[in-house]
């Protein structure tokens, strides 16, 4: 296998991983939301207080999980851009290269998450 070919290899993997993570983290973003419109209608009502408990800890490990997602795409989406770079530079791989435009594509909607 040749080096630019392991080159496309790593970037389609890394595109790939990338992608997981942002919609990985968008996930527990809605399920942040959707937990804490129901922990507040659970106060309104004025349920159990040991179900208001449970579903306020549910809440927490959302955020929680948001942190952590967060910072694990952000690592991902920094590897990707370097390796966008490099394609560039070593290779001479640019946005018309599918390998480029998809990793490029994954970098943009990181931006909008």
């Amino acid at each position: 296998m040749s080096e630019e070919s392991q080159f496309r290899r790593q970037l389609k993997i890394k595109s790939g991983a990338a992608l997981r993570l942002v919609k990985e983290y968008q996930l527990y973003k809605r399920e942040e939301v959707d937990q804490k419109a129901k922990v507040d209608k659970m106060v309104a009502e004025n349920a159990d207080g040991w179900d208001v408990r449970a579903a306020t800890r549910i809440l927490e490990e959302s955020q929680k999980m948001i942190t952590n997602s967060a910072s694990r795409y952000e690592a991902a989406i920094g590897d990707l851009k370097d390796l966008v770079a490099l394609a560039n530079e070593k290779y001479g791989l640019t946005m018309e290269d599918a390998d480029v435009a998809a990793a490029e594509q994954t970098i943009k909607r990181s931006e909008s998450a």
